[in-house]
């Protein structure tokens, strides 16, 4: 589904109808959408997304006729993408059918061993232009991944699926990809695509808000609010992507709109402000320290209880003693004549019949073998 433009200005926007989009998408769909441009023109030019399945690149060129192409459906793509199932390894597209191919952000999910033939097929469908972003084995990019991989770990208890592949797979080489591609024979430029540390920081401040229930608009407007007043950003190095672009008919162009005249907003003190002040953070923080309070009291609530008990068990263990030997001493005595106003003998075995139990529960609380009872001075009644 596609919100539309959310807001009325457009003036200083250069993709205002998909400007709510996640800001790292919006960076790398928006510098194709220029390549495109710069090498092809616009107007009705077929196009192959390779590794999408929800149709952002007719919204970023809403001129181009494009098929998606992926392994999996969406069940919510925006209007008007067209998806055919299939593996990058065997288009399912005529040789040189289409003017451009581009692959946005997938070469990295392919298995090492088979990316030199994911990019030849990629070639051999395109009868002109081809163009591959993707976060490259570039400096500083790998270990801001791991990062943020941990962070969204830590701070919604899930893995980041894509990030957990990068590593898995290990990102692609720049000068490799580079290097299969001229040996497709095209003519290879690249150009740098989103600053390393916005990324770094957005991603952070999004993954604090996301999934917790109740902050999704507040999730889209940071998205907003970057695509809107730092999008000069994802041409100002150093890079967390690239992308190359190869043609074979002439040199191809990058479409660099270049830096503005102007300085843009100084981006990392306001992505740190965000971050430092984002609900996502302090909630967890919050319940974290709830919890571990709750866990500390109920520990000294058990430990209070376990030592009252355990101190009227002796109470009850020193009573018990003293009942013993009362009892023992009287039931060793010798049976009185009943002139002498004795018990007769019917009670006199049931006491000892008593002192039989209390003397076995005794010693299965101790773990001791029960004491042989008295010899009885005399016998029990016969029934």
């Amino acid at each position: 589904m596609n919100p539309g433009a959310p807001r009325l200005e457009r003036e200083n926007v250069e993709f205002p109808d998909i400007s709510w989009t996640a800001f790292d998408r919006y960076a790398r769909y928006a510098a194709i959408a220029r390549a495109i441009t710069a090498n092809l023109g616009q107007g009705p030019q077929r196009a192959l997304d390779v590794g999408d399945n929800s149709g952002y690149l007719r919204a970023f060129a809403p001129d181009l006729r494009v098929t998606s192409v992926d392994v999996e459906v969406n069940p919510s793509p925006l209007a008007g993408t067209s998806l055919v199932l299939g593996d990058g390894s065997r288009l399912p597209v005529a040789s040189r059918s289409v003017d451009v191919v581009i692959s946005c952000d997938a070469l990295e999910h392919v298995a090492p061993a088979h990316r030199s033939a994911f990019i030849a097929e990629l070639a051999r469908c395109s009868r002109d232009l081809i163009v591959i972003a993707a976060p490259f084995d570039t400096p500083g990019v790998a270990g801001s991944e791991e990062l943020v991989r941990r962070f969204v770990r830590a701070m919604t208890g899930a893995v980041q699926p894509q990030l957990a592949e990068h590593a898995e797979n290990g990102l692609p080489s720049l000068g490799g990809t580079r290097a299969a591609m001229e040996e497709a024979g095209l003519t290879v430029t690249s150009i740098g695509n989103g600053n390393l540390q916005d990324w770094v920081l957005g991603m952070l401040v999004k993954h604090q808000v996301v999934g917790r229930g109740g902050f999704s608009d507040l999730d889209m407007g940071f998205d907003i609010f970057y695509n809107l007043a730092l999008q000069d950003r994802t041409q100002v190095g150093p890079y967390y992507r690239y992308l190359l672009i190869g043609r074979r008919s002439h040199d191809p162009l990058t479409g660099d709109p270049g830096l503005p005249a102007e300085p843009g907003l100084d981006a990392v003190p306001l992505l740190s402000a965000i971050l430092a002040t984002a609900p996502g953070l302090t909630g967890v923080l919050a319940a974290a320290a709830a919890i571990e309070e709750q866990q500390s009291a109920a520990f000294a609530h058990l430990m209070r209880r376990t030592e009252g008990l355990e101190g009227a068990l002796q109470h009850l263990m020193l009573r018990f003693d003293g009942t013993d030997a009362a009892l023992g001493a009287l039931l060793s005595r010798p049976p009185d004549r009943p002139e002498d106003g004795a018990p007769p003998a019917g009670r006199s075995w049931r006491l000892r019949s008593v002192l039989r139990r209390v003397r076995r529960l005794s010693s299965n609380l101790n773990g001791a073998a029960p004491p042989p009872p008295p010899t009885p001075s005399s016998s029990p009644p016969e029934s």
